[in-house]
């Protein structure tokens, strides 16, 4: 039922954002009636298409509410400090895993969201945290859930926890294992590895099949209630 809303709430933006962009194109055509303003305006209503889909995409998986809020902020902005007067705490890895072994952390579990990519497109499939650990040597965090589950996250910068949330700004590679397949994903293994301005994927098994759905602008790994 949620996704089938998210869905309609998608399909409803995504026309409002080609409505609206249309509009602009008839205003710069009325402006400038000559060649420039016709190649303008037909810019724009090209344009319109791919903003619509863009909005679609977002809205139909993530909401109308994830889509617009600050969890969705740019990575750039992880490293500025929570305002006073809000449950929002920026945590070391190492005070994130006393907390969660001491069971005295904020977001006890959630949704998993790995570089824009949501685990459980209809959000479904909650993690329910129940320890983690830290290799310094290798500067990997690892987080581990109920049912066998865990996440190792190379590199982890920019740590911020609220009750609803735990987010990680930014990671080198994270991996997904799990110990036996579900009916959200057959892999045994997700792998997210960040090269420049691009995020490589693999699956193992090999033949297993997953849709991913990567953006570069949100945040490297998302807990969210």
């Amino acid at each position: 039922m949620v996704q089938l809303v998210n869905r309609a709430a998608g399909l409803l933006f995504a026309l409002l954002a080609v409505v609206g962009m249309c509009t602009l194109a008839m205003i710069a055509l009325g402006i400038l009636p000559n060649l420039l303003g016709i190649s303008i305006a037909i810019l724009i209503v090209i344009s319109s298409f791919w903003v619509g889909l863009f909005v679609y995409r977002r809205v139909s998986i993530e909401g109308i509410i994830n889509s617009i809020t600050v969890i969705n902020a740019s990575p750039d902005l992880n490293i500025l400090q929570p305002s006073s007067g809000t449950q929002t705490r920026v945590r070391t890895v190492y005070e994130i895993i006393e907390l969660i072994m001491q069971d005295s952390h904020f977001c006890k579990g959630g949704r998993i969201r790995i570089f824009g990519d949501w685990f459980d497109k209809s959000h479904k499939n909650y993690f329910k945290i129940i320890g983690a650990k830290y290799s310094q040597r290798e500067n990997i965090l690892t987080i581990t859930f109920e049912d066998s589950r865990e996440i190792a996250i190379v590199s982890p910068e920019a740590i911020t926890e609220s009750p609803t949330f735990l987010k990680i700004g930014s990671a080198d590679r994270i991996t997904l294992k799990q110990s036996e397949v579900s009916k959200y994903c057959d892999a045994l293994w997700i792998n997210y590895r960040k090269e420049g301005k691009q995020i490589k994927t693999a699956l193992y098994p090999n033949n297993s099949v997953y849709e991913f759905d990567i953006n570069l602008e949100d945040e490297a790994f998302m807990i969210l209630r």
